[in-house]
C-alpha cells in the first residue's frame, strides 16, 4: 500500500486565547497522526498546557499580526458530505462511519455531543477545503466558564490530560 505523506505546516501559532491566574501556561502545539481503516491520514492538533486548575482555552484565531495557517502538502483536506467545519454528529457514524474522521475545528470535542464551539464571523466562506486553511480575521471560540475549555478535565474536554483538541485534519 502506497501512503501519502502529510506535512502539517501549522501557523497554528496563531493566538490561543486563554485565561489564567498568573502567567500563561500554554506550552506548545502538539500533533498525533494515524492512518485509519478508510486510508485517511488523521492528524489531531492539540494545544498543550501545564498548570491544572489554572489554564483554560477559550479561542483559536488568526489576526492581521498573527495569521492562522494550516496547510497540507501532497494532499487535500478530507471533507465528508455530511460534515462541516465543526465536530461531526455521532448519530451519523452508523450510517457514515468515515464521518468520524472529517476535517474540523474545535475546542475540546471530537464530536458534536455537548459541543459549544462557535465559528466567529469572518470564518472563510469555503471553510476548510483544498490544501490550505488560512485566516487573519476569524477563528473559533467557546464562552468563558465552559467546561470543555479545561484542558485537564477528561469528563468534558478531549483528551483532558493537559492537551486540548483544537483541530482534526484528515487527508
Amino acid at each position: 500500500m502506497k501512503m501519502k505523506t502529510l506535512s502539517l505546516l501549522a501557523g497554528v501559532s496563531a493566538p490561543l486565547i486563554m485565561t489564567t491566574a498568573s502567567s500563561a501556561g500554554f506550552v506548545r502545539i502538539e500533533t498525533t497522526q494515524k492512518v485509519n481503516d478508510f486510508n485517511l491520514l488523521v492528524v489531531n492538533v492539540y494545544a498543550v498546557f501545564d498548570r491544572p486548575g489554572e489554564d483554560v482555552m477559550f479561542a483559536v484565531a488568526g489576526t492581521p499580526n498573527s495569521p492562522l495557517l494550516v496547510q497540507v502538502e501532497g494532499g487535500v483536506f478530507y471533507n465528508h458530505d455530511f460534515g462541516n467545519d465543526q465536530a461531526p454528529n455521532p448519530a451519523l457514524f452508523g450510517f457514515a462511519p468515515e464521518l468520524e474522521f472529517d476535517t474540523f475545528v474545535t475546542i475540546g470535542k471530537k464530536n458534536s455531543t455537548g459541543d459549544t464551539t462557535l465559528i466567529t464571523p469572518g470564518f472563510p466562506l469555503d471553510g476548510i477545503s483544498g490544501s490550505v486553511f488560512a485566516t487573519d480575521a476569524s477563528g473559533w471560540v467557546v464562552t468563558p466558564g465552559n467546561v470543555q475549555a479545561n484542558p485537564f478535565d477528561p469528563a468534558n474536554s478531549f483528551p483532558g490530560d493537559g492537551r486540548i483538541l483544537i483541530a482534526q485534519v484528515s487527508t
